[in-house]
């Protein structure tokens, strides 16, 4: 399983669109530590903004990268030769770590970025929190799209429209949260937690519970 987790991370870390996201990241600590230091902000407002800002687009940066997960191994058929010697449950496992330590190591590189720039960074545990499981929402998300189309192309088109959509939805659902409908879609997208309390959270860790589990349970009944 180790040995799965390592290969999935190192070739997705080494990967040309890999570089572009963390760069991209990169970019948008520098620029929002130059804003926050303009502007006067203080640095505990500047970690959870740009915290938010990661979630915001996590969903298509996870689908960017990783949308290929499982459907290149399954278009090439080089799941076959892993499947003698580990579980499924194991090869999932594997490549959704994979994807949550790929997304937390530039997390933390940016917000080193952001040290070296000169701010002063007040821990922010509930924002951190929120970004791990939103993360980890996105990773089940792209995760089930991969094992449902199982061909890399397909799978990059309806990940990089989710990941287009569903920031789209949040903010629809931030503007008419008054309506019923809207607060629901609220619930069920990762951006709002950002502004609710800290409890609230348990709600988005069973929504990526949910999604796991049938991501877990598609790949075990897979024909491959």
């Amino acid at each position: 399983m180790l040995a799965l987790y390592y290969a999935d991370l190192k070739r997705e870390l080494l990967s040309v669109r890999s570089l572009i996201t963390i760069a991209l990241m990169v970019w948008v600590a520098i620029g929002m530590s130059k804003i926050s230091g303009a502007l006067g902000g203080g640095a505990g407002l500047q970690m959870s903004s740009l915290l938010a800002i990661y979630a915001f687009f996590a969903p298509f940066f996870v689908g960017l990268v990783f949308s290929g997960i499982f459907a290149y191994d399954m278009e090439t058929q080089a799941i076959r030769y892993v499947l003698p010697f580990m579980r499924r449950a194991q090869i999932f496992a594997a490549k959704y770590l994979a994807i949550i330590t790929y997304f937390l190591v530039v997390v933390v590189v940016s917000l080193v970025v952001v040290a070296v720039s000169g701010h002063r960074i007040e821990f922010d545990g509930r924002s951190l929190l929120v970004l791990v499981l939103s993360y980890m929402y996105c990773a089940a998300l792209t995760c089930l799209v991969s094992i449902v189309l199982g061909r890399q192309r397909p799978a990059m088109f309806v990940s990089l429209v989710l990941g287009a959509c569903l920031p789209a939805l949040g903010v629809m659902a931030a503007i008419w949260s008054a309506k019923p409908v809207w607060k629901v879609v609220g619930y069920l997208l990762p951006f709002d937690y950002f502004d609710l309390p800290v409890s609230h959270a348990a709600i988005l860790a069973v929504i990526v519970v949910v999604l796991s589990a049938t991501g877990l349970v598609l790949f075990d009944r897979k024909d491959l």
